[in-house]
């Protein structure tokens, strides 16, 4: 009876179950985001790589980065998308705190105010920084921070790039479509004030006659 107890057990879901994946740290994702370039960049299959053939090569460039860590392309795909998500976001609010050209900021002080837009929006503090400094920089990624945004504030669109990966247009978070409405707004309530005191003034006036 215990022989067939001890069989059932160790064909039991939890006996056969793998080992669990780790948790992301900072250094994975760091690593990630370099195999992600380093194979997307390649001059030879850059821009002719079907999805899961990149994915299969992210895995080794990784694999040679990190050769301890235990985990396949599904891994690193399933975090890569979430790498992508709030750098795509962060690469918005940096583009936002950069167009207020704030007199006396640097590059330093323009991250630390995106890192606050971030947290106002998100409600959750920006990590990535090291992820960020690697993809703000790529050709390929959709993160003009020198250029000014051109898309209206709730507006997304997905660039289908070369690698088969879709990155969102950080132009969901610009500053130039949302200081145009405000900057309408704030010369028409000027208006309305100066026709209000111009009023005043005729009926101050026409009263003392």
């Amino acid at each position: 009876m215990n022989t067939e107890n001890t069989a059932l057990s160790a064909q039991s879901p939890a006996a056969t179950r793998s080992p669990r994946t780790p948790n992301w740290s900072k250094g994975d994702d760091i690593k990630l985001c370099e195999a992600w370039v380093s194979t997307s960049e390649d001059p030879i299959r850059g821009s002719d790589q079907k999805y899961e053939a990149l994915w299969e090569r992210i895995l080794q460039d990784f694999k040679a980065r990190e050769p301890e860590r235990q985990r396949n392309a599904i891994n690193l795909e399933s975090r890569w998308r979430i790498i992508k998500k709030e750098v795509s976001k962060f690469c918005g609010k940096f583009a936002q705190a950069k167009a207020l050209n704030p007199s006396g900021f640097n590059e330093k002080d323009i991250f630390e105010k995106a890192k606050l837009f971030y947290l106002d929006d998100v409600k959750k503090e920006f990590k990535l920084k090291g992820c960020y400094k690697i993809l703000s920089t790529h050709e390929k990624w959709i993160c003009n921070i020198k250029e000014s945004p051109r898309k209206a504030k709730g507006t997304k669109r997905a660039l289908e790039s070369a690698d088969g990966d879709d990155v969102e247009d950080i132009g969901e978070e610009t500053v130039q479509g949302n200081s145009r409405p405000e900057g309408r707004k704030k010369g028409k309530a000027l208006e309305e004030s100066r026709k209000k005191i111009n009023d005043m003034m005729k009926t101050i006036v026409g009263a003392g006659k």
